[in-house]
């Protein structure tokens, strides 16, 4: 019965073991297995996301976008500026134009005057030299 007993006993150890090997085959295989989809995930956190690529996208977008919004701004206030400035020259003209108008219109009329007081004066100063004469031969 003691060999009985040693079989049974080698026979249990020898299944154990085979069912330990298989275990840890398949333990094995089960890591590797897990291994392998566990690099798939670095896969995905390595690369570049969709994210990025919108993200920049979206900002090239939104710098165009300002930049037409700038470059209309400047447009317009340009326009805006030239327009006050043509309004300024319009107003300055139009002034130079009225006092030159006056000018024009009064001109005649000073220059008369200024000919009645030449002559009054050349009058006067012929008078004078006239009374002169006189009473140098007086």
């Amino acid at each position: 019965m003691k060999k009985f007993t040693q079989k049974i006993l080698l026979s249990i150890l020898i299944i154990s073991i085979f069912f330990s090997s298989v275990a840890f085959a398949q333990t094995s295989l089960f890591e590797t297995i897990k291994n392998h989809l566990i690099s798939i995930k670095n896969d995905y956190l390595t690369k570049e996301s969709a994210l990025t690529f919108d993200g920049e996208n979206a900002q090239n977008e939104l710098k165009n976008y300002v930049d037409d919004i700038e470059a209309e701004i400047k447009n317009e206030l340009d326009a805006y500026e030239q327009s006050k400035i043509q309004e300024a020259k319009n107003k300055l003209n139009q002034e130079v134009k009225k006092v030159k108008d006056k000018i024009n219109n009064d001109k005649e009329d000073m220059i008369k005057e200024i000919k009645i007081s030449i002559k009054e004066k050349i009058e006067k100063d012929l008078n004078k030299e006239i009374e002169k004469l006189e009473k140098n031969y007086k």
